[in-house]
């Protein structure tokens, strides 16, 4: 698996940036989208998991709940709802991070709001399908297992 693709409104706006394609959306400026690249699982994923949920924190990070389950598409998945709390800022972050297991490889989708009114506003309607929404994109040279294949068969990505 080469890449996530997300099902992103028009008009948002990717690019890359350390490694990680972020997304942002001109009529919405208090959110922001971090795609991971996947990789194969470490020997712990739920290290991995913490690392990622804790990554770009800058406060204390407080897990205030999680879901497990299979995405739309069928992809097993965990929503974790996360606040990061600055003290020394007074203010908090809001994000709900997807964390995949994708056919050998892990990967994860984190969705950043600054504000609290937005983020509950916007959890139902919007955050929780984007981050579910992601799917892999099989562009590689390497061999890949029959089950990937047979997979792509039965639903082929779209471009």
């Amino acid at each position: 698996m080469t890449a996530l693709q997300l099902d992103l409104s028009p008009g948002a706006v990717t690019r890359r940036e350390r490694g990680r394609m972020v997304v942002e959306f001109p009529d919405k400026p208090w959110l922001l989208i971090h795609v991971e690249p996947p990789s194969v699982p470490p020997e712990d994923v739920r290290e991995w998991f913490r690392d990622v949920i804790e990554r770009d924190a800058i406060g204390v990070v407080r897990i205030l709940g999680s879901i497990r389950g299979r995405s739309p598409r069928g992809w097993p998945l965990e929503i974790v709802n996360v606040v990061d709390d600055r003290p020394d800022l007074d203010s908090r972050g809001y994000r709900l991070v997807a964390l995949y297991e994708m056919i050998g490889h892990v990967a994860a989708v984190t969705a950043y709001v600054s504000q609290r009114e937005q983020y509950v506003a916007a959890l139902q309607p919007i955050l929780l399908p984007l981050v579910a929404s992601a799917m892999p994109i099989w562009r590689t040279r390497d061999p890949v297992a029959l089950v990937e294949l047979w997979s792509l068969a039965v639903s082929p990505p779209s471009d």
